[in-house]
């Protein structure tokens, strides 16, 4: 049974407010992610259930076909300073995990094709450690 898509309120509005600020037309995995915000049903932060990626989470994800794993924090753009353990929701990885859950599977763009990842775990979210203004 598919999951009702959901996302963080403030999440939703700070980044609408980012892409609003954008020039030119954002790219096609930007594109799909908005779609996803569009669509989804906004969640108050204190409401957000515990297995939902949302913004500042630290993410576990596995590749499927490497079985490797790495863990992310994902961060506002505006945040990234380029750290290895920190992904932008500008970018294809972090745009793709953004309002998913945990044991979501997630095929990523790449210059060679495509890859999956499953989202194995949140190790933190903000939401769930009380965290409501981030």
């Amino acid at each position: 049974m598919p999951r009702i898509p959901l996302v963080n309120t403030l999440d939703k509005e700070r980044i609408l407010n980012t892409v609003a600020n954008s020039s030119g037309t954002p790219p096609d995995y930007i594109s799909q992610m908005l779609k996803r915000i569009y669509s989804a049903i906004p969640v108050d932060p204190t409401q957000v259930p515990d297995q939902l990626v949302t913004m500042n989470s630290i993410v576990r994800i596995q590749d499927t076909e490497t079985d490797e794993i790495d863990i992310y924090a994902l961060v506002y753009n505006e945040a990234y300073d380029h750290q290895a353990e920190w992904i932008s929701v500008n970018s294809k990885l972090g745009s793709a995990l953004l309002g998913r859950s945990v044991g979501d599977e997630i095929e990523i763009p790449s210059r060679r094709g495509s890859h999956t990842v499953r989202i194995l775990d949140l190790e933190y979210q903000p939401e769930r450690s009380g965290h409501f203004d981030r």
